[in-house]
Protein backbone atom coordinates (compact mmCIF):
# COMPACT_ATOMS: atom_id res chain seq x y z
CA UNK A 1 0.00 0.00 0.00
CA UNK A 2 1.04 3.61 -0.59
CA UNK A 3 2.08 5.68 2.44
CA UNK A 4 1.83 9.41 3.08
CA UNK A 5 5.65 9.55 2.81
CA UNK A 6 5.54 7.95 -0.64
CA UNK A 7 2.97 10.52 -1.80
CA UNK A 8 5.21 13.32 -0.48
CA UNK A 9 8.24 11.78 -2.22
CA UNK A 10 6.22 11.38 -5.44
CA UNK A 11 5.99 15.19 -5.67
CA UNK A 12 9.23 16.32 -4.01
CA UNK A 13 11.70 13.42 -4.50
CA UNK A 14 10.26 11.20 -7.25
CA UNK A 15 13.66 9.70 -8.05
CA UNK A 16 13.62 7.92 -4.69
CA UNK A 17 10.57 5.85 -5.60
CA UNK A 18 10.57 2.63 -7.58
CA UNK A 19 8.82 2.53 -10.95
CA UNK A 20 6.29 0.14 -9.42
CA UNK A 21 5.31 2.66 -6.69
CA UNK A 22 5.14 5.52 -9.20
CA UNK A 23 2.90 3.47 -11.47
CA UNK A 24 0.65 2.47 -8.57
CA UNK A 25 0.25 6.11 -7.49
CA UNK A 26 -0.49 7.26 -11.03
CA UNK A 27 -3.09 4.55 -11.63
CA UNK A 28 -5.01 5.04 -8.36
CA UNK A 29 -7.59 7.83 -8.44
CA UNK A 30 -7.83 7.89 -4.63
CA UNK A 31 -4.40 9.58 -4.45
CA UNK A 32 -5.12 12.43 -6.90
CA UNK A 33 -6.28 14.91 -4.25
CA UNK A 34 -3.27 14.16 -2.06
CA UNK A 35 -0.92 14.60 -5.01
CA UNK A 36 -2.66 17.87 -5.93
CA UNK A 37 -2.24 19.04 -2.34
CA UNK A 38 1.52 18.37 -2.33
CA UNK A 39 1.87 19.86 -5.83
CA UNK A 40 0.10 23.02 -4.64
CA UNK A 41 2.50 23.24 -1.71
CA UNK A 42 5.51 22.72 -3.97
CA UNK A 43 4.27 25.41 -6.38
CA UNK A 44 3.69 27.84 -3.51
CA UNK A 45 7.16 27.12 -2.12
CA UNK A 46 8.66 28.09 -5.45
CA UNK A 47 6.70 31.38 -5.48
CA UNK A 48 8.34 34.17 -3.53
CA UNK A 49 6.09 36.06 -1.13
CA UNK A 50 5.59 39.79 -1.41
CA UNK A 51 7.08 41.95 1.38
CA UNK A 52 3.55 42.82 2.54
CA UNK A 53 2.61 39.17 3.00
CA UNK A 54 5.90 38.43 4.78
CA UNK A 55 5.16 41.26 7.22
CA UNK A 56 1.67 39.88 7.90
CA UNK A 57 3.13 36.44 8.57
CA UNK A 58 5.79 37.88 10.91
CA UNK A 59 3.07 39.72 12.82
CA UNK A 60 1.34 36.41 13.58
CA UNK A 61 4.48 34.64 14.84
CA UNK A 62 5.41 35.09 18.51
CA UNK A 63 8.21 37.61 19.11
CA UNK A 64 10.45 35.29 21.10
CA UNK A 65 11.97 32.42 19.17
CA UNK A 66 15.01 30.38 20.11
CA UNK A 67 17.47 30.24 17.20
CA UNK A 68 17.80 26.46 17.46
CA UNK A 69 14.05 25.75 17.53
CA UNK A 70 11.96 25.67 14.37
CA UNK A 71 8.29 26.41 15.01
CA UNK A 72 5.61 25.09 12.67
CA UNK A 73 2.07 26.45 12.51
CA UNK A 74 -1.05 25.07 10.82
CA UNK A 75 -2.01 26.08 7.31
CA UNK A 76 -5.55 26.04 5.98
CA UNK A 77 -6.40 23.50 3.30
CA UNK A 78 -9.49 21.34 2.99
CA UNK A 79 -9.92 18.32 0.77
CA UNK A 80 -13.30 17.93 -0.86
CA UNK A 81 -15.71 15.81 1.14
CA UNK A 82 -15.74 12.21 0.01
CA UNK A 83 -18.58 9.77 -0.32
CA UNK A 84 -18.46 7.07 2.31
CA UNK A 85 -17.63 4.54 -0.41
CA UNK A 86 -14.43 6.34 -1.44
CA UNK A 87 -11.02 5.24 -0.27
CA UNK A 88 -9.55 7.60 2.32
CA UNK A 89 -5.79 7.57 2.60
CA UNK A 90 -4.57 6.38 5.94
CA UNK A 91 -0.94 6.88 6.75
CA UNK A 92 0.26 3.40 5.88
CA UNK A 93 -2.53 1.89 3.84
CA UNK A 94 -5.61 2.63 1.84
CA UNK A 95 -8.59 2.10 4.11
CA UNK A 96 -12.30 2.76 4.35
CA UNK A 97 -11.98 4.40 7.80
CA UNK A 98 -14.42 7.18 8.51
CA UNK A 99 -13.55 10.30 10.44
CA UNK A 100 -9.97 10.67 9.23
CA UNK A 101 -8.83 14.28 9.47
CA UNK A 102 -5.53 15.83 8.44
CA UNK A 103 -3.80 19.00 9.59
CA UNK A 104 -0.70 20.41 7.88
CA UNK A 105 1.98 22.52 9.55
CA UNK A 106 4.74 24.67 7.99
CA UNK A 107 7.65 26.64 9.40
CA UNK A 108 8.31 30.30 8.57
CA UNK A 109 11.05 29.47 6.05
CA UNK A 110 8.95 26.79 4.33
CA UNK A 111 11.60 24.11 4.85
CA UNK A 112 9.63 21.64 6.97
CA UNK A 113 6.15 20.19 6.63
CA UNK A 114 4.36 18.10 9.23
CA UNK A 115 1.14 16.17 8.57
CA UNK A 116 -1.00 15.16 11.55
CA UNK A 117 -3.48 12.44 10.58
CA UNK A 118 -6.20 11.79 13.14
CA UNK A 119 -8.16 8.56 12.84
CA UNK A 120 -11.16 7.39 14.84
CA UNK A 121 -9.02 6.27 17.79
CA UNK A 122 -5.40 7.05 16.88
CA UNK A 123 -3.07 9.75 15.52
CA UNK A 124 -0.03 9.57 13.21
CA UNK A 125 2.43 12.40 12.70
CA UNK A 126 4.66 12.54 9.62
CA UNK A 127 7.64 14.91 9.51
CA UNK A 128 8.96 15.95 6.07
CA UNK A 129 11.78 18.19 4.90
CA UNK A 130 11.32 20.06 1.64
CA UNK A 131 15.08 20.18 1.06
CA UNK A 132 16.33 16.89 2.58
CA UNK A 133 14.67 13.54 2.20
CA UNK A 134 15.76 12.17 5.59
CA UNK A 135 16.07 14.18 8.80
CA UNK A 136 18.48 12.95 11.47
CA UNK A 137 18.69 13.34 15.26
CA UNK A 138 15.85 15.72 16.05
CA UNK A 139 13.34 16.40 18.78
CA UNK A 140 9.72 17.27 18.12
CA UNK A 141 7.47 18.99 20.68
CA UNK A 142 3.69 19.09 20.28
CA UNK A 143 1.49 21.83 21.73
CA UNK A 144 -0.74 22.13 23.69
CA UNK A 145 -0.26 18.50 24.81
CA UNK A 146 3.42 18.93 25.73
CA UNK A 147 4.42 15.59 24.17
CA UNK A 148 8.15 15.54 23.32
CA UNK A 149 9.84 12.92 21.13
CA UNK A 150 13.48 12.43 20.18
CA UNK A 151 13.92 10.70 16.85
CA UNK A 152 16.91 9.31 14.95
CA UNK A 153 15.19 9.90 11.60
CA UNK A 154 11.84 10.70 10.01
CA UNK A 155 11.37 7.43 8.13
CA UNK A 156 8.43 6.31 10.29
CA UNK A 157 5.55 8.38 11.68
CA UNK A 158 5.07 9.10 15.35
CA UNK A 159 2.03 7.09 16.41
CA UNK A 160 -0.47 7.51 19.25
CA UNK A 161 -3.18 5.07 20.28
CA UNK A 162 -5.50 8.03 20.88
CA UNK A 163 -6.67 11.15 19.05
CA UNK A 164 -4.60 14.18 20.02
CA UNK A 165 -5.03 17.83 19.14
CA UNK A 166 -2.00 19.70 17.86
CA UNK A 167 -1.94 23.49 17.42
CA UNK A 168 1.81 24.14 17.17
CA UNK A 169 4.92 22.03 16.64
CA UNK A 170 8.55 22.79 17.52
CA UNK A 171 11.45 20.88 15.95
CA UNK A 172 15.06 21.10 17.13
CA UNK A 173 18.14 19.28 15.93
CA UNK A 174 20.92 17.74 18.03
Amino acid sequence: MITEKQLFDYVFFRGLLSEEIIEMIEKTNAYKEHISFYEMIKENLETDLSPEIKEKIKAKIPVYKSADVISLFPIAYNFKKRDSGMITLAAESATMEKGVTAKTFFDENKEYLVRVLKFESSTKIYIFSITDNILHDFTISLYPTGHVFSREDNLEPIEFNERIDVEKIDVSFA
